[in-house]
C-alpha cells in the first residue's frame, strides 16, 4: 500500500516543473521509501520514526501533501479492529448538536447539488440521509438502534470513500463544541 502511495505521489511529481511543491513531493518519497525499507527490516527503527517526522513536517509546511499524509494513515485502518456496539452507543450520543449537524448535512447537500450522476454523489447522498437518523435520534423521532446503524454506515462510506473523511471529522468536531460550550456556560 505504502508503494502504491508512492507511485502516486511520484505521477504527482514528474507533472511538476521545479518548485518547492516538487522538492516536497519528493522528500515525501524518499521518507516513505524509509519507512518501506523500516518494513523491509533494512533500516532501523530510527530511520523510520526519523521519516514519519519528516512527513509530518512536510506536511505542516505544505498543506497540499495533506492528502498523501492521510492515505499513510488509512493504511493503518484494516488493522483496527470495528468499533463495538457499546462504541458506536458513546460517539451517537456525543453527536447531539443539532445545529451543527443540520448545517454539515447542508454543506454535503450543497456538494451533492453541483455534482453529476456518480458513484461519489450516491455516497454523498447516504452520507446526507445518515446524518438525518443521527438528528432524528437526538429530536427522540427515531430509536437508537436507527442511530447507530446510521453512524456505522457513516463508516462504511468512508471505508468505500475516503473522498467523504472530511464530513464525517466535521461531525466529531461538532464533539469538541459542544463541549466546549457546556463548559463555558
Amino acid at each position: 500500500r505504502l508503494q502504491e502511495i508512492k507511485r502516486k505521489i511520484n505521477r504527482n511529481y514528474k507533472t511538476r516543473s521545479v518548485s518547492e511543491h516538487k522538492n516536497d513531493l519528493s522528500d515525501f518519497m524518499d521518507n516513505i521509501e524509509d519507512i518501506m525499507n523500516y518494513h523491509k527490516k533494512t533500516a532501523d527503527e530510527t530511520v523510520g520514526i526519523t521519516a514519519l517526522q519528516n512527513i509530518k513536517d512536510i506536511v505542516k509546511a505544505n498543506p497540499k501533501t495533506d492528502k498523501y499524509y492521510r492515505e499513510i494513515q488509512r493504511t493503518v485502518q484494516p488493522l483496527e479492529q470495528e468499533a463495538s456496539y457499546d462504541q458506536l452507543q458513546q460517539e451517537l450520543k456525543s453527536y447531539s448538536n443539532i445545529n451543527r449537524l443540520q448545517e454539515i448535512k447542508e454543506k454535503i447537500n450543497n456538494n451533492y447539488n453541483t455534482l453529476e450522476d456518480s458513484k461519489h454523489k450516491s455516497d454523498l447522498g447516504k452520507f446526507i440521509s445518515n446524518i438525518e437518523d443521527i438528528m432524528n435520534y437526538h429530536k427522540k423521532t427515531a430509536d437508537e438502534t436507527v442511530g447507530i446503524t446510521a453512524l456505522q454506515n457513516i463508516k462504511d462510506t468512508i471505508k468505500a470513500n475516503p473522498k467523504t473523511d472530511k464530513y464525517y471529522r466535521e461531525i466529531q468536531r461538532t464533539i469538541q463544541s459542544s463541549d466546549e460550550t457546556s463548559t463555558s456556560v
